[in-house]
This record gives C-alpha cells, structure tokens and sequence, in this order.
C-alpha cells in the first residue's frame, strides 16, 4: 500500500513537471513538442489514475480481510463461553445428580442464604433437588455448605442434614 501511494506521489510530480514543460514547450515553440508532451501527460494521468485504482482496490481487500478476522474473533470468543458454560453445566450435574427426590431440612433454626457471601437469608423453607452437598472453607476461615434448589445454589453455615420430602 505504501510503495502505491509513494508511486502515485511520484507519478503526480512527474505529471506536474510534465506539465511544466509542456507549456515552456508550447511558448517556445514547436507543434511536435507539444504533440510528445501531450500523450506524455495523457500516459502519466492514465499511470496516476491505474495506481489511484490498485490502491483503492487494496484498501478495499484490507478492510474486508479486517472484517473477516474481526468475526473470526468474535465466532471464537462465542465458541470459548460456549464450551465454558457448558462444561460448568456438566460439572453441575455431575456434582449435584438428581435422584429423584427432593430435600428439605426439618430444623427451624436452620438457615439457607441465597449468595456465598451470607448476606440474603431464605430461612428453611427451601426445596432441595439433590442428595449432594458441597463443603468449602474460604480464606478467612468461615465454612460454607453448597446444595442446590429449585431455584438455584443455596448456601448455609451449617451441615444441612436432609430429609426427604414426602
């Protein structure tokens, strides 16, 4: 792309000084000078406008070469969430299997939260869709259970000790 713009530069400085020498052809005289420096000037505007075209046409493939790669990008970018929530959706099921029971606990001072931070209380009156629970002690050392809900992950303090529903 460079090497067209620098060839169209030095094309319009030629077409310039041919102009030049042209019109001192034409004062000083001489009818064949001016025919040779006219189809010189008509060749170099004609080179000029074919290089003006190349650079164009190059210009236009860059930008569609550009365009392709920028959704090749974004197919592969789609393509890794795909797979990453997928895979999190089978380590889900695997982890959290359905027997097909569902759980409750029975103690009334037992609390579900709905986050891992402990911030939103449920209380016990939550439907339990799994046997499975999850055991995890975060880095400032609070112990925190997993199960999983109708409605999605629950989180308690405590074991939960499960009860079929009957």
């Amino acid at each position: 792309m460079k090497r067209i713009i620098k060839r169209i530069v030095i094309c319009w400085g030629v077409l310039a000084l041919a102009s030049t020498v042209f019109a001192v052809g034409y004062v000083v005289g001489g009818g064949q000078t001016l025919q040779k420096e006219n189809a010189e000037q008509k060749e170099l505007q004609e080179e000029v406008e074919r290089l003006t075209q190349e650079a164009e046409e190059e210009d236009t493939d860059a930008q569609d070469e550009i365009s392709d790669l920028k959704k090749q990008i974004a197919d592969l970018k789609a393509e890794k969430a795909s797979y990453r929530n997928n895979s999190t959706a089978e380590y889900i099921q695997k982890k959290f299997y359905s027997d097909g029971k569902l759980y409750t606990v029975e103690s009334e001072d037992f609390v579900f939260y709905s986050d891992a931070t402990l911030e939103t209380k449920l209380g016990n009156d939550v439907i339990i869709v799994s046997p499975a629970k999850s055991h995890d002690e975060f880095g400032n050392g609070v112990e925190v259970y997993t199960c999983l809900s109708e409605d999605g992950f629950v989180y308690s303090t405590q074991e939960p000790d499960l009860v079929p529903l009957e």
